[in-house]
């Protein structure tokens, strides 16, 4: 329908800026084996972050010893990039440590998952909640249920992605997902969000 448009994001909704400020706040920046990535999750950094990762993977892989380091701070973004960036990294054939840096909330803990090693500072928090669903326009009642249905959908990829790293529970999660609320090191660690804290 015309002037709909549908979005999905772990986080809150932000009006897009016509400058490049927004750009300026994300960024990919490697050194050596390590990569930094900045700032929302979402297109085009999303693809060139699996780009990265194939690239660093090229290099090490003829080595028994390698090992891509990520370090992460993201408040989150868009529930399809951040999927992607965690098949990119779950399925990388040289092993990926991830260290939380600061806030990784959202869409960014899909990504963080994605690692083989999952570690955070002390003074790092983590965020997990509900995806939001954004319709614009009209919209027939119809539209309206099945984009209600897709988002029970998302929610439930999203779900399986927790169970299947972290020590929770489906209910518990659903406790967490009405919620908007950061989590510590401690509880991280006793969740197994992360297997260590630095």
């Amino acid at each position: 329908m015309k002037n709909k448009r549908s979005r999905y994001e772990r986080c809150a909704m932000e009006e897009e800026s016509d400058d490049d400020s927004s750009e300026k706040e994300n960024f990919i920046k490697t050194y050596k084996d390590t990569i930094y990535f900045r700032g929302k999750i979402k297109e085009p950094q999303a693809t060139e972050f699996c780009i990265e990762i194939r690239k660093m993977a090229e290099k090490q892989f003829d080595t028994s010893q390698g090992v891509i380091t990520l370090m992460l701070s993201s408040d989150g973004g868009d529930v399809f990039a951040g999927l992607r960036m965690y098949e990119a990294m779950k399925r990388c054939k040289v092993p990926i440590t991830v260290i939380c840096e600061g806030c990784v909330a959202s869409a960014a803990t899909l990504v963080m998952l994605g690692a083989s090693q999952r570690y955070m500072y002390d003074t790092t928090v983590i965020l997990v909640h509900s995806l939001k669903s954004w319709m614009a326009g009209y919209a027939k009642p119809k539209e309206i249920k099945e984009e209600l249905q897709n988002s029970e959908t998302l929610t439930d990829i999203c779900t399986d992605v927790y169970k299947k790293h972290c020590k929770i529970t489906k209910s518990a999660l659903n406790k967490m997902y009405d919620t908007d609320l950061y989590m510590r090191a401690d509880q991280c660690l006793r969740l197994g969000f992360v297997q260590g804290v630095l």
